[in-house]
């Protein structure tokens, strides 16, 4: 059976892949029972277009039609950074209740990354409140280091889409 860090590792290989072509560095796996049911990256925003291409709501798409079933309770989300507010309410709603992910937002912004949403961190009381079971900061260094690796997908100047 793979371990958290195993599958992250994955959803870290989804993040450079996305960003190999010049989408958003993010990956995210949805694990079952100990398998891995995908992994995806951050795809598709730029280049269907999709705005809600987010690498979580992806492999949260993904999973709903391999196990067929919305319904995805019992899952897992693995992902290299803490979700956005779109991706925390497609989790949410689609009935995740584990959450691992890598770093944070805040985190994300100590090393030159910006949003143009001011505050698009989830609160950590949220989670609580609705029963997410979070845990953070696996292969944090890691993580950090690939995401000073690829400054190319940071989202600047207030613009919502990846600059090059």
């Amino acid at each position: 059976m793979k371990t958290s860090a195993d599958i992250l590792q994955l959803a870290m290989e989804q993040a450079v892949q996305a960003a190999a072509q010049a989408e958003y560095p993010f990956g995210a796996a949805i694990v079952k029972e100990g398998r891995i049911i995908c992994a995806e990256g951050s795809g598709a925003a730029e280049n269907e277009p999709d705005p809600t291409a987010h690498s979580e709501v992806n492999a949260i798409r993904k999973a709903a039609k391999i196990l067929g079933t919305a319904n995805l309770s019992g899952c897992t989300l693995v992902s290299s950074c803490e979700p956005c507010h779109l991706c925390f309410g497609a989790m949410y709603y689609a009935g995740i209740r584990t959450l691992v992910t890598a770093s944070s937002i805040k985190q994300m912004e100590t090393i030159g990354w910006k949003w143009p949403e001011k505050d698009l961190a989830t609160h950590p009381e949220t989670y609580k409140t609705v029963n997410i079971a979070l845990t953070e900061g696996l292969l944090h260094n890691e993580v950090m280091a690939m995401y000073r690796q690829h400054p190319q997908a940071r989202i600047t100047n207030n613009e919502s889409r990846v600059t090059i």
